[in-house]
């Protein structure tokens, strides 16, 4: 997998993709081994709005991306939390959040089981760009 420090500018696929390095994109959530990560409890708001997001994902591949952090086959699957039976697949494509402008952000579906599994907590200002998408939205 890919991975970058939080708030880098996005350069994954850039060379087909010119468009998104224009659009000023920064990377959170591109977890390895290699970059440090900040940790800690995440709010469940901000948790449940990425995974209604991750299954809408962009950039969809063909494959899985699996976690470098634990090396937990892929594909991971999380409850959805729209009250349905249904299941969220993990690590396939990416989530881009528009922040306030002229910030946006992209990161990989995966960045929910990182929250789940290893205590990622994403910078605080990505944290609330999510919540004003959940407002919009009127999720819970």
């Amino acid at each position: 997998m890919t991975e970058y420090a939080d708030l880098t500018p996005y350069r994954y696929q850039t060379e087909w993709l010119d468009w998104w390095r224009r659009l000023g994109l920064r990377n959170v959530g591109w977890l390895g081994r290699q970059v440090p990560f900040a940790t800690g409890d995440t709010p469940v708001r901000v948790r449940d709005a990425l995974v209604r997001l991750a299954d809408e994902p962009v950039e969809v591949m063909r494959g899985f991306h699996a976690c470098e952090l634990c090396r937990r086959k892929p594909p991971i699957y999380v409850d959805a939390v729209d009250g349905s039976d249904e299941q969220v697949m993990l690590g396939t494509g990416e989530i881009r959040v528009w922040g306030r402008l002229p910030r946006r952000y992209a990161a990989p579906t995966l960045i929910v089981h990182y929250i789940d599994e290893h205590r990622y907590m994403p910078p605080r200002e990505f944290c609330d760009a999510v919540l004003r998408v959940a407002d919009r939205h009127g999720w819970p």
